[in-house]
């Protein structure tokens, strides 16, 4: 509403004194200025809380916010790029110039980021961690307790031994899980990887020498156990899969990183354009 009074004030002016009217272009476009400002932020604070929300829907719902803000903080730069065309001084349209570039490339940093924060692949890998394979390594240990209590005296120490040595290694694999889906480096995941995949060899291992050292009953108990150990494999290899797109991590990475560099130098120049502008006042009253 304000834009069209405003319109409408330089149409009447049209016929007056052209200081009048280059006052009034340039107090719109330190008005134009100032929300770019507050458009800038509004944008880049929904960007951060679309890569820091713990739902898909929480993640959206950031990401049309920012893209809404953005959308409008560049419709303001075409209407003070034409202000500045006819009022500008070589200073002020460089300056805006530079905004230009620093915004376009902040722009397709955000088309990059938005997406990737929309997926929540590290916290989707998250509560596979802490629900269902936590589910399965605890129903795990159960079925073994009870398998081993089966063994007779004569092998009940080896028989336990061998259960609490595929527990350990499950839990192994359960300790770096965590750090998995927090890590950033391809070596460093594939280096956990390969000590997840050595912790499971060794469970089998242990598993599969269990039968002969137990009772009939403790069968079905031992079969219970082997249907969770493949169930814990399962979830831990799609969690694999959901850590390694990493999504969160990379897309927080870059937005402390060049996306933080790239909103500092557009409101650097914002302001520049800003305190530009107030000089024209100044020179007026002179």
């Amino acid at each position: 509403m304000a834009r069209v009074v405003l319109a409408l004030i330089l149409l009447a002016l049209a016929g007056c004194d052209s200081p009048s009217v280059a006052l009034l272009q340039q107090m719109d476009a330190q008005r134009l200025a100032a929300d770019m400002r507050v458009q800038l932020h509004r944008s880049t604070e929904a960007v951060q809380r679309a890569i820091m929300a713990d739902t898909d829907e929480a993640s959206n719902g950031f990401a049309r916010e920012a893209r809404e803000a953005a959308d409008t903080l560049e419709a303001d730069r075409g209407a003070i790029n034409a202000l500045l065309a006819d009022i500008g001084s070589p200073q002020e349209k460089q300056l805006a110039q530079d905004f230009g570039t620093a915004f376009s490339r902040l722009r397709d940093l955000d088309r990059t980021l938005l997406p990737l924060a929309a997926l929540n692949t590290n916290v989707k890998a998250q509560r596979l961690s802490f629900g269902p394979a936590r589910d399965a390594a605890d129903a795990l240990r159960d079925h073994l307790e009870r398998a081993a209590q089966s063994a007779p005296p004569r092998s009940a120490v080896r028989a336990q031994l061998l259960a609490t040595r595929v527990q350990l290694s499950v839990r192994e694999m359960q300790a770096l899980q965590a750090p998995h889906i927090a890590e950033a480096d391809d070596a460093a995941m594939t280096r956990m990887e390969q000590q997840m995949a050595k912790s499971e060899a060794a469970a089998r291992a242990a598993l599969a020498e269990l039968p002969p050292l137990l009772g009939s009953e403790g069968a079905s108990e031992l079969a219970s156990a082997r249907e969770q150990l493949d169930r814990f494999a399962q979830t831990q290899r799609e969690l694999i899969t959901l850590s390694r797109t990493n999504s969160e991590v990379r897309s927080l990475a870059a937005a402390l990183g060049e996306k933080r560099e790239l909103t500092a130098a557009c409101d650097a120049a914002l302001i520049a354009i800003r305190d530009e502008l107030a000089k024209h006042g100044s020179r007026a009253t002179r």
